[in-house]
């Protein structure tokens, strides 16, 4: 088998600089480019290994949310639980799912509790909130737009 050449290596190294760096010091690391909005920052996550979309960064939500139009494109809807959970906009009543995985960048758990409420912005499809974001190290670069999770 052919060895790579200094040239492959070097460009590599600038390709995937996140995937080099974990492989690196072995630690999965994952720099996430953040997007401002009005509502604050959003993020593109995976659930289930099946979609891909868009999500608000919420360090106040509790858990994660995903829309009835997500959750019907996961086959998790309609949910067969239901709880009352109190927003900011009031008490409301959401269906309850488990997610098999929700992946960001690099990084991904497994097995994430996920709100389903349709009180999410039209352009979006869901809230990552602490229940994903604990199972991390993370930090938020404000002047960069950028997520870093470890």
């Amino acid at each position: 088998m052919p060895r790579p050449t200094p040239l492959l290596a070097v460009a590599l190294l600038l390709a995937a600089p996140p995937l080099v760096q974990a492989l690196a010091d072995g630690t999965a690391r994952a720099s996430v480019r953040l997007v401002q909005s009005t509502r604050g920052w959003v993020l593109d996550a995976r659930m289930n290994d099946l979609v891909t979309g868009r999500f608000l960064l919420d360090t106040g939500a509790t858990s994660c949310v995903i829309t009835p139009l997500m959750a019907g494109r996961l086959g998790l809807f309609p949910p067969t639980r239901h709880i009352e959970v109190d927003t900011a906009a009031g008490t409301v009543r959401a269906g309850v799912v488990r997610l098999q995985s929700v992946a960001v960048g690099l990084q991904r758990a497994d097995q994430i509790q996920a709100l389903v409420l349709d009180a999410v912005e039209d352009d979006l499809d869901g809230v990552i909130g602490l229940n994903f974001l604990d199972q991390f190290t993370y930090s938020i670069d404000p002047r960069r737009g950028m997520l870093e999770l470890r």
